[in-house]
Parts: C-alpha cells; structure tokens; sequence
C-alpha cells in the first residue's frame, strides 16, 4: 500500500509562492480552496508471493478492497457523480455537495486488475479545476482525475 496525505498547511505555503506563469497562478488559486488530499493506492503488480494476506494468496484482490471500501461509504452522504469504464478500469467518482453546485469532498475509487485507489479531496471544489490540477502534479492515484475533464467517447459513463 502507498498512502499520501497533503494538508492543508502545504496548499497555505503554495499560496505564498511568486509565480510568474499563467498557468502556475491558477494551481495556486485552485490549491488556496483545498483543505487537503488523501489517497491510498495498493498495487499487487510485484508484490512478494510469500506474504499472508486476505486471500491467502500473497496478495490483495482489488475487486475486494473496491467493494468493501464502497459499501462503508456513507450513501446518505455522497451521492453518485460519475462512473467511467475504461480498458479494464472501473472509476467511481461521488460527492458531498453543501450546496446545489458547491462541491465539499470528492471522493474517488478506482479498481483496475492489479490496483486499487482511493482519494479524498476536501475544500471548495470546481471539478475541472481539479482535473488542472492533476494534470500538473505528479502523485500517484491523482491522474484518474484527469477523466473528469476528458470527453465522454470510448467510455461508459454513468450517473
């Protein structure tokens, strides 16, 4: 498993920074709305054969933890924003809403055949200001942000 939690204190010492590029002073704007970002991301690619798990087998069944990670969330809580089924992957997107357009938390659960991810973003969020933001940094589990912006073709999405 990789776990990565950046905190709201990083996206404050973003906001000091002087840029000069366009683009860069609208990650710092988007980044000034977030409160922080969590991703966990298990990978069974080169795992050790020898190694006790769930299944007995050395390793971790994605389609399990994607499961049992999605019946915990709360439904009442977050609601279905998108489903994108893609070469083998399946990413489910949902959100908390506080207000009618005004996005509290993201959250998104990936299973493909060897990885699982899951990734909590909080804040004030614009989804394709996320999916910017993705594109310009390099974190494991944040480039299936990238869909959120993509066009719908050679996927099936599904709300």
């Amino acid at each position: 498993f990789t776990t990565v939690y950046i905190t709201s204190k990083m996206f404050e010492l973003l906001a000091h920074l002087e840029m000069e590029d366009e683009e860069a002073e609208e990650i710092l704007d988007i980044a000034q709305e977030m409160k922080g970002i969590r991703i966990l991301v298990y990978s069974n690619d080169d795992e050790n054969e020898d190694k006790k798990s769930i299944l007995g087998t050395g390793k971790y069944d994605p389609q399990t933890l994607y499961n049992e990670v999605y019946s915990k969330v709360p439904q009442n809580y977050y609601e279905d924003l998108m489903v994108v089924k893609s070469h083998g992957a399946n990413v489910q997107f949902m959100v908390n809403e506080t207000k009618p357009g005004v996005i509290h938390e993201l959250l998104m659960l990936v299973k493909e055949e060897n990885t699982f991810v899951f990734m909590s973003i909080d804040g004030n969020l614009d989804l394709k200001r996320i999916s910017k933001l993705a594109n310009s940094i390099d974190v494991e589990g944040l480039d299936y942000l990238e869909s959120l912006d993509e066009d719908s073709e050679d996927k099936d999405i599904a709300k």
